[in-house]
Formats: C-alpha cells, sequence, structure tokens
C-alpha cells in the first residue's frame, strides 16, 4: 500500500513538473509574441509618418544642381 501512495506521489510531482514546465514554455512564446507584435506597432507608426517626395523632385534636384554650377 505504501509502495503504492508512493508511486502515486512521486507520479504526482512528474506531472506537476511537465506542466510547469510547458507553462514556462508557452509564457515564453508568448512574451516573444509581444515583442515581436510591438516592434510591428512600431514599424507601422513609421511608415504612417513616411511623405512620399513630389512627383518633380527629380527635376527640382537638376534645377539646383544646374544653380550651384
Amino acid at each position: 500500500m505504501q509502495t503504492r501512495i508512493l508511486n502515486q506521489e512521486s507520479l504526482e510531482n512528474e506531472i506537476t513538473m511537465k506542466v510547469d514546465s510547458q507553462f514556462e514554455m508557452l509564457k515564453g512564446i508568448i512574451d516573444n509574441q509581444k515583442e515581436n507584435a510591438k516592434m510591428i506597432i512600431s514599424n507601422l507608426e513609421s511608415v504612417q509618418d513616411y511623405r512620399p517626395p513630389p512627383q518633380d523632385f527629380t527635376n527640382q534636384t537638376l534645377n539646383q544642381l544646374n544653380e550651384f554650377q
């Protein structure tokens, strides 16, 4: 009877350790995804701030270079 109780306790400990290990692994995955999401949001915000150059940018640059010469 005592052996059976000891086996059940060791099985319970083993299961608890595995569950704790998997829980920590999942927390790590969630933290990693959270950091990735923050980076993506930051990149999207910088894209929203982007203003393309005017359509005649090349002509303006060439004119300014000609004036500089």
